[in-house]
């Protein structure tokens, strides 16, 4: 393992923070756990994670204000207190919907993305007190306190890349998804919502098939943000809920109603025959 590694297992492993993490989850989980409010924040509307958009912000402004006061120490002054500054403001969107993101994770995950928050955080600290510091004329003291800040940041970084890299988070879980080539029959077929739903398994793909005007189509029954079940979820106006996280999907295409979902749900064609179901991956563009 790397020295990197080998500190990040480390807070993966401790759990002394697991009762504020707790407390604090559940606390952004009440606010951003709204339809409208989870939509907005975790970028569904966008069609992609709006957290990870949103850090270049503050980091290419903090990073343009290292070079000014490396490169042009004097006559760079006034714009790397602006930039500073700006990243200071940009971290504040940034921080909010990295929290609404991690409002849903747990265990060793939960950890580590609390190290990341609150390193980030001191970071975002540390280059407010700069910007106070170089407004009010010490110049040095700003300089430092950005060095301090840029550390931080990069240290936050890295914490971020391994949530993305190594654990997945924020990844479409049905991208690693391994479909059938062909018409395959479902070795389990399960009513659900009422018989508005068929939760149909086979060779390790889960669909789950509905009804309309006679015609059946099929989704993914695991909700692309969390693996959510889907085929436990609610059913109405043509859309299932997660029951997990309260993402809304279309039953007819997979679309993303509402969030905090990003990604759709991979589509399927369906047949029954003499009772029987077979499904395969539907292209898009196709019915």
């Amino acid at each position: 393992m790397t020295l990197l590694d080998d500190a990040i297992s480390t807070i993966a492993r401790d759990q002394r923070l697991d009762d504020f993490a707790e407390r604090v989850s559940d606390a952004v989980a009440k606010v951003t756990h709204r339809p409208g409010v989870a939509t907005l924040a975790s970028g569904t509307w966008l069609g992609h994670p709006l957290h990870p958009v949103l850090t270049d912000v503050p980091i290419g402004c903090w990073t343009s204000a290292f070079m000014l006061d490396f490169m042009a120490p004097r006559r760079g002054r006034r714009a790397a207190q602006f930039f500073v500054g700006a990243g200071v403001m940009a971290a504040v969107p940034t921080a909010l919907t990295g929290l609404s993101d991690w409002a849903d994770t747990f265990g060793e995950t939960r950890r580590i993305g609390a190290v990341h928050a609150l390193v980030n955080l001191t970071a975002t600290a540390c280059f407010g007190l700069s910007w106070l510091a170089r407004r009010r004329g010490h110049h040095f003291r700003g300089v430092l306190l950005s060095g301090v800040g840029s550390a931080l940041v990069t240290g936050g970084a890295a914490l971020g890349g391994h949530l993305v890299y190594r654990t997945g988070t924020g990844v479409d879980v049905n991208a690693s998804r391994s479909d059938p080539g062909d018409w395959t029959s479902a070795a389990t077929a399960e009513p659900r919502a009422g018989g508005q739903a068929e939760y149909l398994v086979a060779d390790g793909a889960e669909v789950l098939a509905s009804r309309d005007d006679g015609r059946w189509t099929g989704i993914g029954a695991r909700c692309s943000h969390r693996g959510g079940p889907l085929q436990d979820g609610a059913i109405e106006d043509g859309c299932v809920t997660c029951p997990w996280h309260g993402s809304r999907f279309r039953l007819d295409d997979g679309a993303v109603v509402a969030g905090p979902a990003t990604a759709p749900q991979p589509r399927y064609s369906v047949r029954q025959d003499d009772g029987a179901f077979q499904f395969r991956p539907r292209e898009a563009g196709t019915s």
